[in-house]
């Protein structure tokens, strides 16, 4: 019996720009973030994410430019915390820093921790 690889399916990442550890050290501070999502990803599932969250963040989504701009609406860290499972839900797997790729836990620990 052969293998069947014509049922493999390669899942292309999804990578949020979040600019640069300058920025996202002034960000920790502020609680106000922006990140660049894919262009696969569509307003209405940024949407519906971030309305599961409102106690933690707030949401706007520029469609156009792909930049979601979030404000913590209590910045500490178990509200960052939270925000990395925002980012899953529009089916984030990595963040890109200095133009690094990181992966959503090694983002936490090294910039919103």
């Amino acid at each position: 019996m052969g293998a069947n690889f014509n049922n493999f399916v390669c899942q292309v990442e999804n990578i949020a720009i979040a600019g640069t550890s300058q920025e996202l050290a002034e960000s920790k501070i502020s609680g106000s973030y922006q990140f660049t999502l894919s262009d696969k990803t569509k307003e209405e599932d940024v949407t519906k994410a971030a309305s599961y969250y409102p106690g933690f963040f707030s949401v706007s989504y520029d469609s156009p430019t792909h930049v979601a701009s979030i404000q913590m609406v209590e910045n500490n860290e178990n509200s960052r915390r939270v925000l990395l499972r925002f980012l899953s839900s529009i089916r984030c797997q990595k963040i890109q820093v200095d133009g690094q790729s990181l992966f959503i836990h090694e983002f936490y620990d090294a910039y919103l921790k």
